[in-house]
Parts: C-alpha cells; sequence; structure tokens
C-alpha cells in the first residue's frame, strides 16, 4: 500500500499569493466590509495578508455565483472541472464581477 505524502494547506503557494511591491500597504476598511447580492457573480482573489476563510488555492481566480451570506462570509459556487463546488469566502478575497 501506497502511503500519500501529507501536505500543508498553504503549500506550494510561494509565488501566488505574494503581493506586489505597491500592494504591501494595509487594506482599506472597504474592502473588508463589501457586501453582496444573492446571484452576483463574483471573482475569487486571495489576500494573502487576511487568513480568515481564505479559500483554498485551487480556487483563487475563478469565477462564482454568490448563493447567501453566513456570519461575516459569503457562500460562493464555483465551477470545478465536472463538479459545481459551494466555499465560504471573507468578503476581502472577493471582488465584484464586471
Amino acid at each position: 500500500m501506497v502511503r500519500h505524502k501529507k501536505r500543508a494547506f498553504r503549500s506550494k503557494t510561494r509565488k501566488r499569493f505574494r503581493k506586489d511591491q505597491d500592494e504591501r500597504r494595509m487594506d482599506s476598511v472597504n474592502v473588508m466590509m463589501q457586501q453582496f447580492a444573492v446571484g452576483d457573480r463574483v471573482h475569487v482573489h486571495v489576500n494573502p495578508s487576511i487568513h480568515s476563510a481564505m479559500p483554498f488555492r485551487r480556487f483563487d481566480g475563478k469565477t462564482g455565483v454568490v448563493l447567501g451570506s453566513q456570519g461575516g462570509c459569503f457562500r460562493v459556487r464555483i465551477p470545478d472541472m465536472r463538479a459545481e463546488k459551494e466555499i465560504i469566502v471573507h468578503p476581502a478575497h472577493l471582488r465584484p464581477a464586471q
């Protein structure tokens, strides 16, 4: 029987979760307090400086639909290969799609 190597949640994200030089400043409160309505389309863009409700690295750069809110976060449905997955994301990791 083959044993699989266990990995951490943020493994292989050194370049993906890095901010540019001009982005290394405090995030505004408006980004943290964004509100989305049910049915809004949003882009998932992981903000590495905020660890709460951070989505998995596979979902970085994906576009989904807001299903509702859960506490201070939002439930987002994202297509992933052949399945659709529902993730819980903090509003700091979301951007409105246009």
